[in-house]
């Protein structure tokens, strides 16, 4: 069964694939968002997570006409470029540069796979569920055991 969108998120994606559909540098959609479109329940995304390359998120950001945003330290994560674009109901989070503090340090992380969905208007990537749930594992926190569980439940 394939799982139900909150309200709006269809259309965000929508939105989102139109502002990316001539960008040449790869991109994905991580997090609650790819977790969804990968099939699982239960999940009700506040955003959408972009990952892309800090070079490409600056370019993106000069585009949107968006200034990149300082955030808070955070001890697990952290990008070289970060800014949010609205989209209709939610904001997309482009992430350029993204890095995860692990055992040796900051490491970029960057997905090895690359599944393209297909809405009515438009093609959204995100990881094959093996890289989401890995990245499930990788970040750790409550709420990503939360989402590995809900991915291991797809089987």
């Amino acid at each position: 069964m394939a799982p139900t969108f909150p309200d709006g998120f269809a259309a965000d994606l929508e939105r989102l694939a139109h502002l990316m559909a001539d960008f040449q540098d790869h991109w994905w959609v991580i997090g609650s968002a790819a977790i969804l479109l990968s099939g699982a329940s239960g999940i009700e995304p506040n955003d959408i997570a972009v990952l892309l390359s800090a070079e490409a998120a600056q370019a993106l950001a000069l585009r949107f006409g968006a200034a990149p945003l300082s955030l808070s330290a955070h001890p697990k994560f952290r990008s070289k470029v970060f800014f949010r674009q609205r989209l209709l109901v939610r904001e997309a989070e482009f992430m350029g540069g993204f890095e995860v503090a692990g055992e040796g340090g900051w490491q970029v992380f960057w997905p090895t796979s690359r599944r393209l969905v297909h809405l009515s208007r438009g093609v959204i990537p995100v990881p094959a569920v093996a890289d989401l749930k890995d990245m499930c594992r990788l970040f750790g926190r409550a709420k990503d055991m939360e989402k590995l569980a809900r991915l291991e439940a797809l089987g």
